[in-house]
């Protein structure tokens, strides 16, 4: 037994809204966590052994952390714009450690680095004003 089929000219075909794909949150999400990335690889290979290098580590893996998790949260059902606060200030702190720290070269050049990439994909995403609203 078969099912007939009914055709209607009545239906009414809608189409989808066209409009710009949000491109600049998921990249500036990318971006912000290879900065991350860079800080935490950073402090296990740039960093000296001896006590300053030991402190720095401390100090890039908790910003490094903060900073990660804080992108992650951003991928679930959670409102987002404290999570973008939160990963642009672990961004500020560490330029600014970078910038006005008493460190050897290698720890300051990641720090600078890593924050510099870290505050691009905080800016990327805080361009996004509809993708943070969005819940």
């Amino acid at each position: 037994m078969t099912t007939p089929v009914r055709h209607t000219d009545d239906a009414q075909h809608t189409e989808a809204p066209i409009g710009r794909a949000p491109v600049a949150a998921p990249l500036g999400w990318c971006i912000a966590l290879t900065g991350a990335v860079i800080l935490l690889l950073g402090s296990w290979w740039a960093y000296p052994l001896d006590a300053p290098g030991m402190w720095a580590t401390y100090r890039a893996t908790m910003f490094g952390t903060v900073a990660i998790m804080a992108l992650l949260a951003l991928r679930v059902d959670l409102p987002k714009l404290p999570f973008v606060v939160l990963t642009g200030l672990a961004g500020v702190a560490t330029l600014l450690w970078g910038l006005l720290g008493e460190d050897p070269t290698a720890v300051e050049l990641v720090e600078i680095i890593s924050g510099a990439v870290i505050l691009v994909g905080v800016a990327l995403q805080a361009s996004s004003v509809k993708d943070l609203e969005r819940r």
